[in-house]
């Protein structure tokens, strides 16, 4: 494998973390986009909300 195979095959917030330790900026879209965007975000945050409210 190469290492653009090895950078498409990992995850998202691994791709933003690798790009912090080698010095690429790392803006919060990037970040966003790393934890599966907006839908990403209700994803984790709705079955809590649902919890507490119930």
């Amino acid at each position: 494998m190469t290492e653009k195979d090895d950078r498409t095959q990992q995850a998202g917030l691994g791709r933003a973390i690798e790009a912090g330790l080698s010095g690429e900026a790392v803006s919060a879209r990037g970040v966003l986009e790393a934890i599966g965007g907006v839908r990403g975000i209700v994803e984790t945050l709705l079955p809590a909300t649902v919890y507490l409210a119930v």
